[in-house]
């Protein structure tokens, strides 16, 4: 598969998440000239203690996506038993090539972030202090996550402020 054939793949991706976005995510593209590399917000999934969050993440595509998985992670802060203090996610459909399919696109690698949120793996930490509050002091846990919540819930005001201040 050349650049080519992913830039297709890409270019259809982008249009399918677009038009039929997945419940609380958006995707575009984080420079136009260059399709390669995504900007995405997952909003908390309902009845979790990302519930009222709004994180945003980086996707960055390899040239033979999409036989290989993209590089995605969390530009906002996370606390989260699976995701490193990079930001970068332990998920296996992102790690694992045995795991990864070519069928999978933006939208279900975002909804599986997504679903991951509420679900954190711990036989898979990336944090161990995260993972060791979710498994053993699930209250400490969540108080950390409700931090994380709020501060995502600041980043977005001051993003609206400064979108308003432009116009």
């Amino acid at each position: 598969m050349d650049t080519k054939e992913a830039v297709k793949r890409l270019q259809a991706d982008l249009k399918r998440v677009s038009q039929n976005p997945p419940v609380g995510i958006t995707v575009d593209i984080q420079d136009e000239g260059n399709i390669f590399k995504w900007n995405a917000m997952i909003y908390g999934p309902f009845d979790t203690p990302f519930e009222g969050g709004c994180f945003r993440l980086k996707m960055e595509f390899p040239p033979d996506y999409p036989r290989s998985p993209p590089s995605v992670y969390f530009f906002s802060r996370m606390f989260h038993p699976n995701v490193y203090s990079s930001g970068h996610i332990c998920l296996d459909i992102l790690q694992d090539m045995s795991v990864w399919k070519p069928a999978y696109d933006a939208g279900i690698i975002l909804c599986a972030i997504q679903d991951m949120l509420g679900e954190p793996n711990p036989d898979s930490p990336a944090n161990g202090i995260a993972n060791n509050l979710y498994e053993n002091d699930n209250a400490a846990y969540e108080e950390k996550v409700k931090e994380i919540v709020s501060m995502s819930q600041n980043e977005q005001e001051t993003d609206k402020n400064l979108n308003e201040n432009e116009d």
